[in-house]
Formats: structure tokens, sequence, C-alpha cells
């Protein structure tokens, strides 16, 4: 499609780069305003902001070389296994091999062990973090669709995309799997902000339990469409069996949670609505 947004001698603007940049200031922005509107310590993050950074970076990169071993510890079929060509391969961070799930899990692990430190919200914190990140992720879809990564299965439905790489192994029109993930994680990011304006101050914790369900079970679905080559747990994707797992986990602890407090999660926005409705 069109992995390369500009080019010239000086500077190389990739689209992965780029809209993941984007979805980063958006994430951030959005992260801003919610932080403002639920009167917590911005201070926490600008204090923390290096840590957060770092651990994200690292874990990115360690979980992108357990994933894609075989990038990193190439033998040269000439020259033979160079430690010294593996380090630089490993310290390279900007050759686009990170893993971003291994960036949220290293956010996620400073995170926590700092706001256990700071005796922080931390139930409050995630519910706005959990729209923050999904509609950042959104954003980065568009990249990832325009580079070609994270492509589908053949199709022959009118929307199917073609692209012309070495990366793809479909020389066909695919599903476009990464504009299926940005319309449903943008959907998901905007019921969540619906459940945050309206129950903000009342269930900490609901809109992080209900995000990562809804999406683990998206992500899921998305895999039956999904054709770049994973590892495999038999006949299904490794990845697929994983947010399965992670989908049953948080649907039974959302369902206790619900329980607990009472809560009909999936009519709240019909109430949300009715309630609009009423004050106009």
């Amino acid at each position: 499609m069109y992995p390369v947004i500009f080019e010239s001698s000086l500077l190389t603007v990739y689209s992965l780069w780029l809209f993941f940049t984007l979805g980063f200031v958006l994430g951030s922005f959005i992260f801003y305003q919610l932080i403002n509107n639920s009167r917590l310590d911005i201070s926490f993050i600008t204090n923390n902001a290096f840590k957060f950074l770092i651990g994200a970076l690292i874990s990115s990169r360690i979980f992108a070389i357990i994933i894609n071993y075989h990038y990193f510890f190439r033998i040269d079929p000439e020259k033979g296994f160079s430690l010294f060509g593996t380090l630089w391969t490993i310290i390279s961070v900007w050759d686009k091999e990170l893993s971003f799930w291994g960036a949220v899990v290293g956010f996620l692990f400073i995170f926590i062990r700092e706001a256990q430190k700071e005796l922080q919200n931390f139930a409050k914190w995630t519910d706005i973090l959990t729209i923050s990140l999904l509609s950042g992720l959104s954003i980065g879809n568009i990249g990832a669709y325009l580079d070609g990564v994270n492509y589908g299965r053949p199709t022959i439905l009118f929307w199917g995309v073609t692209y012309q790489s070495s990366f793809v192994k479909y020389a066909v029109p695919v599903h476009p799997t990464q504009l299926y993930a940005c319309i449903y994680t943008a959907l998901i990011a905007i019921f969540l902000y619906l459940l945050y304006k309206r129950y903000r101050n009342k269930y900490d914790g609901l809109i992080a339990y209900t995000g990562f369900f809804l999406f683990a079970s998206f992500r899921f679905l998305e895999g039956f469409f999904r054709g770049d080559d994973v590892k495999m747990l038999g006949a299904i994707r490794l990845p697929e069996t994983i947010f399965l797992i992670v989908a049953i986990v948080l649907g039974y602890l959302m369902r206790k949670y619900q329980k607990r407090y009472n809560i009909p999660i999936f009519s709240l926005i019909p109430k949300y609505l009715r309630s609009r409705g009423t004050k106009n």
C-alpha cells in the first residue's frame, strides 16, 4: 500500500510510525483531559514519565525478540554467528521490530509498581488509561493498514485490498483487517467514554473491565479473518488463543463486578441516552 509517506535524502517518514505517533498524541490528549475531569494528580504521570517510557520500550523490544528470535539471532551462511552484529540488531530499535502489546505490558508493570508506591487510586487510573489506549490504537491501525502488517485472508468481497509487497504472501485481494480493528476499537472507545461520563465517580474499574473484555473478544474474532503468519497452537493461531483466554477471564471478572454492584453493564447506553433525552 503506502509503507512510506515521504522520503528524501534527509528524512524518511514511515506510515506505520506516523500513525502510531498520531495515535499516541491523540491518546495522550484524551488522557490529559480525563485526568482533569477525574481530579487525579497529573504530577504522578509527569514525575514518572521517563520510567514509563523506558519500561515500555524495553518490554516492547523483549517481546519482539521472543516472537521473532530468528531475525535477531540469524546466522550468516558465510561469516557465521556474529556477537557484535547480534547486539547491534537488538539495540537498533528504529527497525520497526517492536511489540505493541509488549510496550503495554512494560508500561503497566511500571505503572502498577509506582501507583502502589504512591498510594494512587489504581482502578480510576486504569479506567482513563483504557479509553486513551483504545482511542490511540484505533488511529495506529490505519498505519498498519498502509504499511501492510496484520493483513487478512483472501476475500472476494468488494472491499478487499491488494498489496504489492514482499511481506504480504497473497497477490489477491485480502480482508482489510487493520480497518476492521480501527472501527471496532474506535466504537469500543466511544462506548467506554459514555460509561465514563455517567459512572466515573461511582464504579472505579468498571470501564477497564468492560473495555478490555470487549477488545479481547473482538480481537479474537478478528483472528478468523487474518492471513499473516503467526505461531500456531495445533490448528488455532496462538494470538487468538491468548485473546480468547483473556476474554474469558475478564468476562468472569466483569460478571463478578457486575453482581457486586448490581450493574446491568450492557444496558448502560440505553439508560444514558434516556437520561440525555430527559435533560433536553
